[in-house]
């Protein structure tokens, strides 16, 4: 009788022992969260932002050049949009970047801080994501126009980009541009849309259409950047 209590409270004793040793890895290893929502909400809560009701997961693997991340949390708050790029394979290899609504549209080009220069490049691909308060939208047409002065003179460009309704909230669009060659000046231009609180006039068109593709509304408005502001 008195082996078998023996038993168990080795065995109770040993359940307990790897408990704390579980424990003490974790804490060891720095508390690392378990699930790309739990380092969310910890970016969340670091950076002074949220919380934030997630709309969307979506995969940045075909932006994998311009961003070292390959997932996306898109979320909103009553105040502002926030997306958060993570690393599915690290999580703590993230960017949070907020940005506050506008008074209609929220616009921005998701920002990189990777440094990667369009220029050299012979194509280029921006997400940008419009966060609006047109219902019965499901699709819609959104016009840019690039002005960018620098070094090398004046690009001017105007681009044409067409999106589905992602979420009641939100459309996702592709920025694309392509050359036989080099990007270079137009890809100089374009890395000012991913740079954070780069001082860029964007003047942008949008038009929303329902369901059987009748034109909702179109507004037009001009913003000094289209990117937000980054958190690390």
């Amino acid at each position: 009788m008195s082996s078998t209590r023996n038993r168990k409270r080795k065995v109770i004793f040993n359940f307990l022992l790897i408990a704390v040793l579980m424990l003490l890895l974790y804490i060891f290893l720095g508390c690392p969260a378990f699930t790309p929502t739990q380092q969310f909400r910890r970016e969340e809560k670091a950076n002074g932002v949220g919380p934030a009701e997630i709309l969307d997961t979506i995969s940045l693997e075909e932006y994998s050049y311009l961003y070292p991340y390959d997932q996306m949390i898109i979320a909103e708050s009553d105040h502002g949009a926030t997306v958060f790029c993570y690393d599915s394979n690290n999580l703590r290899r993230n960017e949070l970047t907020y940005r506050s609504f506008a008074k209609e549209e929220t616009v921005f080009a998701v920002p990189s801080t990777t440094g990667y220069n369009f220029s050299s490049r012979k194509e280029a691909s921006i997400p940008i994501l419009v966060f609006d308060n047109v219902e019965a939208a499901q699709r819609a047409e959104m016009r840019i126009f690039v002005n960018v002065t620098g070094d090398a003179g004046n690009f001017q460009k105007e681009y044409f980009l067409n999106a589905k309704r992602q979420t009641d909230e939100y459309f996702l669009f592709t920025l694309s541009a392509t050359s036989d060659a080099q990007l270079g000046f137009e890809g100089t231009a374009l890395n000012e849309l991913t740079r954070v609180n780069a001082n860029v006039s964007v003047p942008v068109e949008i038009s929303y259409y329902d369901r059987d593709d009748n034109l909702i509304t179109m507004k037009k408005f001009s913003m000094r950047s289209i990117v937000g502001e980054t958190k690390k």
